[in-house]
C-alpha cells in the first residue's frame, strides 16, 4: 500500500442514519489518505466509531473495517455534534448557515485490510449535497489529533443519502 506523493485527499465524515434506513444509528468515519494498493485507488479508513453493536460487527465481519463503539449526542437546533470514545472527546463538529443544495452523484472507493489480506470495494448513490461553513474541534493529543481536521472551516452537509456498498474483493 502506498500514499500518494506528499499529499493526500482525507475526509471526516460524521452521519446519522435514520428510518427507512436497515439500521438507525450514527456513525463518524476518518479516512486520512487516499492509497493505492493491488492496482486500485481508494480511502483508507483509520477508524470509525459508531453508536449501534449490530453495525460494529457488520462493519468488522463484513467489510474488515475498524469500527469501534462510541458516543453521540446530537444538538440540531444548536447545529453541533459531539462524538466521544469512552470519557475521551473525539470530535465537535459546529455547522451555521443554510445553503442552496443541489443533487450529487458519489462514488466511495474504499481500500481496507481483512483477515484475507487488503481488500476493495466501494459505494455508488446520490446525495443532496450543500455547502456550510464550521469548524471541527479536535481533542489534543485524542486519537484524532495530528491529522489537520482542525483545519477544516468549509464542510459539506448531505441529505437524501443512497448508497450501495459493493462486497468486498481481495487484492493481490
Amino acid at each position: 500500500m502506498t500514499v500518494l506523493p506528499g499529499k493526500t485527499l482525507a475526509v471526516l465524515y460524521c452521519a446519522s442514519y435514520e428510518s427507512p434506513s436497515a439500521l438507525c444509528y450514527h456513525e463518524l468515519v476518518v479516512a486520512p489518505a487516499l492509497v493505492a494498493a493491488g492496482g486500485r485507488i481508494g480511502f483508507w479508513i483509520s477508524q470509525i466509531y459508531v453508536d449501534d453493536p449490530v453495525s460494529r460487527a457488520g462493519g468488522r465481519g463484513i467489510w474488515g473495517l475498524p469500527k469501534e463503539l462510541a458516543t453521540f449526542k446530537w444538538q440540531a437546533d444548536d447545529r453541533e455534534v459531539a462524538a466521544h470514545f469512552g470519557n475521551q472527546l473525539l470530535c465537535r463538529i459546529r455547522w451555521s448557515g443554510n445553503r442552496v443544495a443541489a443533487p450529487m452523484p458519489l462514488y466511495l472507493p474504499v481500500v481496507s485490510r481483512g483477515a484475507a489480506g487488503f481488500q476493495f470495494f466501494s459505494g455508488r448513490g446520490s446525495a443532496t449535497v450543500a455547502r456550510l461553513d464550521g469548524e471541527v474541534l479536535i481533542e489534543a493529543g485524542g486519537p484524532l489529533s495530528g491529522l489537520g481536521f482542525e483545519r477544516t472551516r468549509k464542510l459539506l452537509a448531505a441529505r437524501r443519502l443512497s448508497l450501495r456498498v459493493g462486497t468486498p474483493r481481495t487484492l493481490r
